[in-house]
């Protein structure tokens, strides 16, 4: 990168250019002295990070293949990519929180559009200029709440598919297996969370399964 850098201001402003001191990350190579004469000034190996140092003035001299009509274009596509971008952000943000905070109901589409004045063609048209479908944000939403549920709890996997809107265990499974490449149980013994709790049998008396036999003692 430091050297890019350097190769672009001497291509683009003066082919003199020579910073004061150069620091790059990396080690010193047995060929540390070349690194030295291609800058054309002090190399220092090992440093905190990569940094090149020059006089100011080198920021005020203009660059001789400057073309303005040309910046302008630039500038153009940069802000209408910005623009875009932020778009897309509020847009995609305000959908996936609005269904995390809707889970296990999954808010519908319609109602998405209608929240923010729009038809539900016109919102799949915008999701689909940002590359993404509804459909997928939910899908990126449960994804992430899955992994929270499996690493940090021990819920049994029927109440997870339930707070994620799943029908039962085993389109959770499918789902984790979709998104992870393994089951719910490796992922939890990967991150070192508790096994999940069993279900037993209601407990009557003084701790013993309801359908127990009680023993009774002899007068």
């Amino acid at each position: 990168m430091v050297r890019s850098i350097v190769a672009l201001i001497r291509d683009s402003v003066d082919g003199a250019f020579a910073p004061r001191a150069v620091a790059v990350r990396h080690a010193r190579p047995p060929y540390g002295r070349a690194y030295e004469e291609w800058f054309r000034c002090p190399v220092r190996f090992g440093a905190d990070d990569d940094r090149i140092e020059f006089a100011d003035d080198w920021l005020d001299r203009p660059v001789p293949s400057a073309d303005a009509y040309a910046l302008a274009q630039v500038v153009q596509l940069l802000d209408a990519a910005r623009d875009r971008g932020r778009e897309r952000q509020d847009l995609v943000e305000g959908l996936e929180v609005s269904v995390a905070r809707g889970l296990p109901r999954v808010p519908p589409l319609a109602q998405q559009a209608l929240a923010r004045g729009m038809s539900e063609r016109t919102l799949r048209r915008r999701l689909a200029g940002h590359g993404t479908t509804y459909e997928a944000l939910v899908d990126s939403v449960r994804l992430v709440r899955a992994e929270e549920l499996l690493t940090t709890g021990d819920l049994p996997l029927q109440t997870v598919a339930g707070l994620l809107g799943f029908s039962d265990a085993r389109t959770l499974r499918r789902a984790v297996t979709r998104w992870f490449g393994t089951s719910p149980s490796a992922i939890r013994r990967a991150a070192g969370a508790p096994r999940p709790r069993a279900a037993g049998p209601a407990l009557s008396g003084a701790g013993a399964p309801a359908d127990a036999p009680r023993r009774t003692t002899s007068p």
